[in-house]
């Protein structure tokens, strides 16, 4: 299931921060009942579809500070702490 959500971020983000992201959330999730997995899986496709939405629309507060971080973390290969 969190291969598909994580699908919600757009490329760039993923392929920066996609399988790190991904482990974090299974090693999270693991020893959650299901209902507080499906709500964590919930939080993470809403986030998704933020940083989406900032990136494509620059929608939000922070959409400038997304961008300009995701931009730097491409160009430099990994991402900004």
């Amino acid at each position: 299931m969190i291969d598909l959500v994580l699908r919600l971020y757009p490329a760039g983000y993923r392929s920066v921060c996609g399988e790190e992201s991904g482990d974090v959330h299974r090693e999270m999730v693991a020893d959650m009942p299901r209902a507080a997995r499906l709500r964590a899986d919930a939080d993470l496709a809403a986030h998704a579809l933020r940083v989406r939405l900032a990136a494509r629309f620059g929608v939000g507060v922070r959409a400038s500070a997304v961008r300009e971080r995701d931009e730097k973390a491409l160009v430099n290969g990994a991402p900004n702490p």
